[in-house]
């Protein structure tokens, strides 16, 4: 099996204390939305996502972002033709295959983020398609069989975020955080990459520094993804 890079992630309750106790200042503001399939009476409030389909688009602080297809959980074996390569960037498209590790959940991701300017990201947000290129598209039909119409989606949020990069957590260096916030919710996620045969070892050192710094775990099993389109999502 391949050794890609792992993503693991520690989620903390009491994200303002978090903040305070990590001494976490002069982060980087973005917004967060997701372009969901909103057609009513469905089974589920979010299909794409309960298809193991998420559609993102990321804005910075200028404008600029990107929009990002992932499928996760994946299925190695419908990781099909081009997109079985583990990792691939061109001029303004990267596509990378790592594992998403959160508590006990371990998960293969696959994504694929375009970039956007300023202009292509407030365009999106009144016409989802323009942000989902032909490349998209070609990723989820070949490896999912999903037909998706990107004019038909709707866009939810924003999630206000915060990043940081290289905070130290107790002993371990060079950790990111991010947190987000939306209506009622509020996320502080700690995360590292790390090589696949180390991500075992590394995910409980950084849940033992975490707790260790006064920190406290959250224990709700359920991704910040999910989380975030229960709220935004909307009833049936």
């Amino acid at each position: 099996m391949p050794n890609e890079p792992v993503e693991i992630k520690v989620n903390i309750a009491q994200p303002a204390e978090a903040v305070d106790t990590l001494q976490l200042t002069d982060g980087e503001n973005r917004r967060i939305y997701f372009l969901e399939d909103q057609t009513p009476g469905l089974a589920s409030r979010y299909p794409l996502l309960t298809a193991g389909v998420v559609l993102r688009l990321r804005a910075e602080a200028d404008g600029a972002g990107d929009c990002t297809v992932k499928l996760r959980p994946s299925r190695r074996t419908q990781l099909v033709d081009e997109w079985r390569v583990a990792d691939d960037t061109a001029d303004g498209w990267t596509y990378r295959i790592e594992g998403d590790w959160a508590g006990d959940r371990r998960v293969l991701s696959a994504s694929l983020v375009t970039d956007l300017t300023a202009n292509e990201i407030s365009a999106a947000l009144t016409a989802p398609e323009k942000a989902i290129s032909a490349r998209h598209l070609s990723f989820i039909r070949a490896c999912t069989g999903l037909p998706l119409e990107p004019a038909a989606l709707t866009v939810l949020g924003p999630v206000t975020a915060m990043k940081w990069s290289k905070v130290r957590v107790g002993d371990v260096r060079k950790v990111n955080a991010e947190r987000w916030k939306v209506g009622g919710l509020d996320f502080l996620e700690l995360s590292r990459k790390v090589d696949g045969g180390q991500a075992a070892a590394a995910l409980a050192e950084l849940a033992t520094a975490a707790v260790s710094s006064g920190l406290t775990l959250d224990t709700d099993k359920r991704s910040k993804t999910e989380q975030v389109l229960d709220a935004l999502a909307g009833p049936n």
